[in-house]
């Protein structure tokens, strides 16, 4: 997709830009990356690793059209890659819109997760509503 390749440029040139837009203050102190998760075969927009231990791993995804099983593949893929990294600290998912979803609560169907026994809370921003500053 093209609109992919652009935004893995982003993440690479600015990476901090992106742990910005999650309201993660803390200049310098991400690298960008987006590794394909073994087995699965899926590959994250971004994952922003800090150069800081106590800083959290942020995965970014961008989303351009609907697709209400997006949410279950990507924590699929984010618990995949955590547990082939064994790594246990914080981490902090963002989805980033295109433009607004019709209906956001739908866009981000979590039902599913109580009966799971999951909490994942991805944050959520629209870009065509933002305006840089």
């Amino acid at each position: 997709m093209a609109t992919d390749k652009a935004f893995y440029e982003l993440g690479r040139v600015a990476p901090n830009l992106i742990a910005r837009l999650a309201g993660l203050d803390a200049p310098g102190a991400y690298r960008w990356t987006s590794p394909a998760v073994k087995a699965l075969e899926r590959r994250f927009d971004g994952v922003l690793i800090p150069t800081e231990k106590e800083l959290p791993w942020l995965f970014a995804e961008f989303q351009g059209y609907p697709d209400r099983g997006f949410l279950r593949r990507w924590l699929q893929g984010i618990a995949t890659y955590l547990a082939q990294n064994d790594y246990r600290g914080p981490i902090r998912a963002l989805v980033l819109y295109v433009e607004a979803p019709s209906r956001l609560e739908e866009a981000l169907d979590l039902r599913w997760a109580p009966e799971k026994g999951l909490l994942f809370r991805p944050e959520s921003l629209i870009l065509s509503e933002f305006s840089p500053e």
